[in-house]
């Protein structure tokens, strides 16, 4: 009897296998349009995505700019409904995403942690301690908060060339 059933049981799996077809994949493939700043003697390369705020200085004027990034293309970049093109920029600052963003969230989260002991030490009686936890912990968010929002100054009259760029890449994989 159990031999008639496992007989059953895998010749309709194979049957049901054999009439459902495989899914369909599709190409996740996004596009990031982005502002990739090269220094050429120093081996770096960075980049500043479409949207962030940035910071610019034009060679013919004397003040600085800030505004969104709308769009980018090869030789310019709109902000603010503004067409600038690269010739143009004497300094580009923006926030870069690197390791040291990770950092900053980790010294952050640290920071938030240690707070909770702090009180612990303050509510069981030991004062000094309570006291310099929280100091300590109030420093590590200060300092965490300062990395993670840190702008990255690029003067193109110094070494730094800039030009627009596309990163294609896929969150699924």
């Amino acid at each position: 009897m159990i031999n008639t059933i496992t007989i059953f049981l895998f010749s309709s799996f194979f049957m049901i296998a054999s009439c459902v077809q495989g899914q369909t994949l599709v190409d996740d493939t996004r596009e990031l349009k982005v502002l990739l700043f090269e220094n050429l003697e120093k081996g770096k390369r960075k980049i500043v995505s479409l949207g962030a705020t940035v910071r610019y200085k034009l060679d013919s004027e004397k003040g600085l700019y800030k505004g969104t990034v709308e769009a980018i293309g090869d030789d310019f970049f709109v902000v603010d409904n503004k067409k600038i093109l690269f010739r143009d920029c004497a300094k580009i600052s923006g926030r870069v995403y690197n390791e040291n963003q990770i950092l900053g969230g980790v010294l952050t989260g640290i920071g938030v942690a240690s707070i909770s002991f702090g009180g612990t030490f303050l509510a069981t009686g030991s004062f000094s301690v309570g006291v310099a936890s929280v100091v300590t912990a109030a420093a590590l968010i200060g300092v965490g908060i300062y990395i993670v929002m840190q702008h990255k100054t690029f003067n193109l009259n110094k070494g730094w060339t800039v030009h627009g760029a596309t990163i294609r890449y896929n969150p699924n994989l």
